[in-house]
């Protein structure tokens, strides 16, 4: 038997169907593949499910030929479709007409298939049902799926006000109820509460909780662009309505005696992850949605851009349907970019910017395009806030793009006079021990030499409420820091006399012993256990990291990622990069000056008491100057 070829659609008047013939459970699947009108949809019904381009290996049947489908879609269509009488083989019911991605797009052509995404929306909101079909790995799927309806009903017993919140932060929050809702019987065996200790807990997880599945991109847009009211969810041969998985859904995820770990941003429930792209749909702000698009797995990263074009409004469409699938990721990664521009009027997006997701694949991609891979959301993880500055305080602001230039206006704070490595999980304390003996160099006096330790002190903390806190004594802090760094220049001082019976001329500063006299007397035990929870650099890998730099103006700080890899280990922040402040950017920048005038982007940066500089005074205006980044 030869293989299916697929037949050219006509765009985009129409798009492809399946019939799945009917049949019982264990007889081979057979398909009809037809072109019809979109006209044709209210009579058919769309399947959003699991499915990985790579793993389409199963043969089956369409139109007496070979089609290859992914594992996931045989199982899915053996569920759906109708069944035969056992007695004469007669078929019970109507023939079903659906329309999966996987069969009705020709994934092999890169026009077509560019074509039918712009379709998406108007597939899953006109079609008569829409089936989202969850893959239970484990034997008891079916099972734990058959407790959604229980669920549900004791979510119905909640107080009306949470009804329309679907939130309630822990079981505390349920007043009165709180006893009896822990209490209700879910099945013969348990209570809601005893639920956990159940055989049927971790299959409950997977159809409910965080998984790989639910971050698929393509899956979430499906379900969020679905009519709610004529969304099923299906496990096995069972369903239940949307409905019901959403309170199901809600009970399972808010209550925190049934929480199975804390919620991920990352991978987010399947019902999460709908309502969070409907709300962004409702909002058609494309930068929102360039961000969700972060949160899901593709096959390919344009579709991050491609994906969009079907539920965008016909304005913002028609800025990106110029892309094809010619283009690079980087052309489209650009042509995204300049439309957030077009539309916001800001650069906000630049604070979720890192050098290490630069594109480094494709050098002709200007460094401030946004690049969608997936190490940006991973490496982009926001720094503490620094210095608002509102468009008001500078003299003017513009922002435009000519080509592959950036063009906007800017104030150039101030230069980094010295950078130190990328923290990594191994060089941390030999780190901050040159970072402070720098400091205690470059002090001409004492509270010079203080000032600059605190910024240090400040620059290594996750936020700076830590070091400014009402609650925190700032001196009491110190001095547990400084504990901590006796300990390592001791350390230090040890391991160099060695070096000094050697020949090494290395001395310890005069200036460290004057310190240690004044400072010691902190918990050191409690500062590491603080540096340890709390350092910039605890997010730092043997793959990426950030570095501590210091300014002219003796201001500390911390960078963006860079590679912490041994053939391509470098530092984001180096000696002359400019520190730059950009209106509607809540982070100072790190630009690098380029021989023609214009600026490399390298990343945001975090720096404390940068706010106290006198430039930054209530009530002046800051003079801005003209900014071309590249």
């Amino acid at each position: 038997m030869e293989n299916y070829q697929y037949k050219p659609i006509k765009w985009p008047s129409s798009l492809r169907m399946v019939q799945v013939l009917p049949g019982e459970q264990d007889s081979p699947v057979t398909l009809k593949l037809c072109h019809r009108p979109l006209s044709f949809l209210p009579r058919c019904e769309a399947l959003a499910y699991e499915w990985q381009p790579t793993s389409r290996k199963i043969e089956v049947s369409c139109d007496g030929k070979i089609l290859k489908i992914s594992p996931n879609l045989l199982s899915a269509l053996k569920d759906l479709r109708l069944a035969t009488s056992s007695s004469n083989g007669s078929i019970l019911g109507r023939q079903r007409f659906l329309w999966i991605d996987e069969i009705c797009i020709n994934h092999d052509d890169p026009i077509e298939r560019l074509q039918q995404l712009q379709l998406l929306q108007n597939v899953y909101q006109n079609a008569s049902k829409i089936v989202v079909q969850l893959q239970g790995r484990r034997a008891l799927s079916a099972e734990a799926f058959s407790l959604l309806p229980r669920l549900a009903e004791i979510y119905a017993l909640l107080p009306s006000n949470r009804k329309s919140s679907d939130s309630f932060e822990s079981e505390s929050d349920l007043g009165d109820t709180e006893i009896s809702i822990r209490t209700l019987q879910v099945n013969n065996d348990s209570s809601l509460e005893q639920l956990p200790q159940t055989r049927l807990w971790p299959a409950l997880v997977e159809l409910l909780g965080p998984t790989p599945v639910h971050s698929q991109l393509i899956m979430a847009l499906q379900i969020a662009l679905a009519s709610k009211t004529k969304t099923v969810v299906m496990c096995g041969s069972l369903s239940h309505s949307w409905e019901t998985f959403r309170q199901a859904s809600a009970i399972f995820r808010n209550c925190s005696f049934l929480r199975a770990s804390p919620t991920s941003t990352h991978n987010d429930s399947l019902f999460d992850n709908s309502r969070h792209w409907t709300l962004v749909m409702d909002g058609q702000n494309i930068y929102q949605h360039i961000l969700m698009t972060m949160l899901h797995d593709v096959a390919d990263p344009r579709d991050r851009v491609f994906a969009l074009l079907g539920f965008l409004n016909s304005n913002l469409r028609s800025k990106l349907t110029h892309l094809d699938h010619t283009c690079t990721p980087g052309e489209a990664f650009m042509a995204a970019t300049k439309c957030v521009l077009s539309q916001a009027n800001t650069l906000d997006f630049l604070r979720h910017k890192n050098s290490v997701c630069a594109g480094k694949n494709e050098p002709r991609v200007p460094t401030w395009v946004l690049w969608l891979d997936s190490s940006s959301i991973k490496y982009s993880n926001s720094l503490p806030p620094a210095l608002s500055i509102s468009k008001a305080q500078f003299s003017r602001f513009t922002v435009e793009t000519k080509g592959r230039t950036l063009i906007t206006r800017g104030f150039i704070f101030d230069t980094v006079s010295h950078a130190y490595s990328n923290f990594s999980s191994r060089n941390i304390h030999s780190i901050v021990r040159q970072a402070y003996m720098k400091c205690i160099e470059d002090g001409a006096s004492f509270d010079k030499s203080k000032r600059a330790i605190d910024l240090l002190l400040k620059s290594l903390l996750q936020s700076d409420s830590e070091v400014n806190g009402p609650k925190t004594d700032l001196s009491s802090l110190r001095a547990d820091f400084m504990s901590y760094i006796g300990d390592l220049v001791s350390g230090a001082a040890s391991r160099s006399s060695s070096r000094r019976r050697a020949g090494s001329s290395w001395r310890a500063p005069p200036q460290s012993g004057r310190w240690r006299r004044r400072n010691m007397g902190g918990d050191s035990a409690k500062a590491k256990t603080l540096m340890q929870h709390n350092l910039l650099s605890c997010d730092a890998t043997d793959q990426q990291g950030r570095n501590l730099f210091s300014s002219q103006k003796g201001y500390q700080g911390v960078g963006p990622f860079d590679n912490n890899k041994d053939d391509k280990k470098r530092s984001a922040v180096k000696v002359g990069d400019h520190i730059v402040f950009i209106p509607t950017v809540g982070h100072p920048l790190i630009l690098r000056p380029r021989p023609n005038d214009t600026y490399k982007f390298i990343g945001p940066a975090f720096i404390p008491s940068v706010e106290d500089a006198p430039c930054f005074t209530e009530g002046r205006v800051i003079e801005v100057d003209r900014i071309l980044i590249r």
